[in-house]
């Protein structure tokens, strides 16, 4: 069964059980072809996808005219990727970009991480002191965080969400479809798609923020338990 997915555009990659990935749909510029690797995770942007081996290398495949998939030297255990650049946090605890940084959302701040995640033209990571660091575009204030501390991060096309240890939701940035106004409530995971955030609620039922219209997608066959968007 998948114990992991990652939805790019058009298309999606899922890891197995056995640690396999595969991915499905669009597949213009190879990105729906991984290589024949174990990963621990896989992350899907617009015409690339990228994944931490289990080995901690760092592996990426499809369109590579921003540098996409030109991977820094290091060891990971964590990235993410949505538009053109992509972000991975290292196993000391740093966190590299690499690919478009035509806003700066590659220049990554020095410190140690948790999470790292990826916008459109921003970025943010989580710190071991559960502050949230954002950088890139910061034309709506996607890069003002308040206060913590954070347990996690999530980060849209232009807003950004991070879950406090109390687990109360704070979001902020463009809020022109209501993904800002995050639900009153304690939550145990969130998650930022490009246009609007959702948060799995205690004990596990599913908010929205801001409008969308459900669009059903076929994936291959496996036994399903979780589809986060990451």
């Amino acid at each position: 069964g998948w114990t992991q997915v990652s939805a790019g555009w058009h298309f999606t990659c899922g890891l197995d059980s056995d640690h396999t990935a595969t991915c499905w749909g669009y597949d213009s510029s190879g990105q729906c072809d991984p290589p024949d690797e174990e990963f621990v995770q896989v992350a899907a942007g617009w015409w690339h996808a990228c994944g931490v081996a289990t080995d901690g290398r760092m592996l990426c495949w499809g369109y590579n005219d921003n540098g996409e998939c030109d991977v820094p030297d290091g060891t990971f255990t964590q990235v993410d990727t949505r538009t053109s650049h992509v972000c991975g946090l290292e196993t000391d605890g740093g966190v590299v970009c690499w690919g478009d940084d035509s806003h700066g959302q590659c220049s990554a701040p020095a410190g140690e991480f948790t999470e790292v995640r990826t916008g459109s033209w921003h970025s943010c990571a989580l710190g071991t002191d559960g502050g949230i660091a954002c950088w890139g575009d910061d034309e709506n204030g996607q890069l003002d965080a308040p206060a913590g501390p954070y347990a996690q991060v999530a980060v849209g096309a232009s807003h950004s969400c991070g879950r406090h240890q109390d687990g109360t939701i704070a979001c902020w940035g463009t809020n022109e479809q209501g993904q800002s106004d995050a639900p009153a409530g304690t939550f145990v995971q969130i998650a930022a798609g490009l246009p609007r955030p959702c948060a799995v609620e205690a004990p596990g039922a599913v908010e929205r923020s801001g409008r969308a219209p459900s669009r059903p997608r076929t994936s291959p066959g496996h036994p399903h338990r979780q589809m986060p968007a990451l």
